[in-house]
């Protein structure tokens, strides 16, 4: 674990050696965007504006809520790992992370991962996917690059953000198939 801890120790000082102002005005705004998952939120709400993606709506919303419990109840109480910049000698964040100390795993990431997964798995827009897709790995690389996450923690949320939309479209797709079995039923007269 020490030599994973001095690998990691190594990417977070070597990111910070290449940070420019170019970067910084992209990925400190999609960093802060994903500060209590409003952003999130807001985007799986967005789903609702079409009709035919309503399992898209419950699937990434349920992943997000799965995969956020997760993170937030218990994986980040129980480890309660120091963020890097508190934690190796010469890295400066971009950010502050003043109400949470804990840095495994990266509840931003796990968000827009649930997120993402939860679009790719129910929807049936391929700009929704893409666009998903693209956030998340932006947010993630976005904790590394302004020095609030390890690489071990961005993995770490993007591992659980994506099963929790894979257990939250398991139970979607019953309810729905169960709905309509009732739908059909009804209207069968049975």
């Amino acid at each position: 674990m020490e030599h994973l801890q001095q690998i990691e120790d190594s990417i977070m000082l070597f990111l910070q050696s290449i940070r420019d102002p170019v970067l910084s005005a992209i990925l400190v705004p999609i960093t802060k965007s994903g500060n209590h998952g409003y952003i999130m939120i807001a985007l799986i709400l967005l789903t609702l504006l079409f009709k035919s993606e309503r399992k898209t709506f419950f699937t990434a919303a349920l992943g997000l809520i799965l995969g956020s419990l997760v993170t937030i109840l218990f994986l980040k109480p129980f480890f309660m790992r120091p963020r890097p910049y508190a934690a190796i000698e010469g890295l400066v964040a971009l950010v502050k992370m003043k109400k949470d100390p804990n840095s495994f795993p990266s509840g931003h990431t796990t968000a827009a991962f649930a997120m993402a997964m939860g679009w790719q798995l129910a929807s049936e827009k391929k700009w929704l996917k893409t666009f998903g897709w693209i956030f998340a790995v932006l947010m993630g690389f976005s904790r590394l690059y302004v020095g609030v996450h390890y690489p071990t923690d961005v993995l770490a949320g993007a591992l659980i953000g994506t099963m929790g939309s894979v257990v939250a479209w398991q139970i979607v797709k019953r309810v729905f198939a169960a709905l309509e079995k009732r739908k059909r039923e009804k209207n069968e007269g049975i």
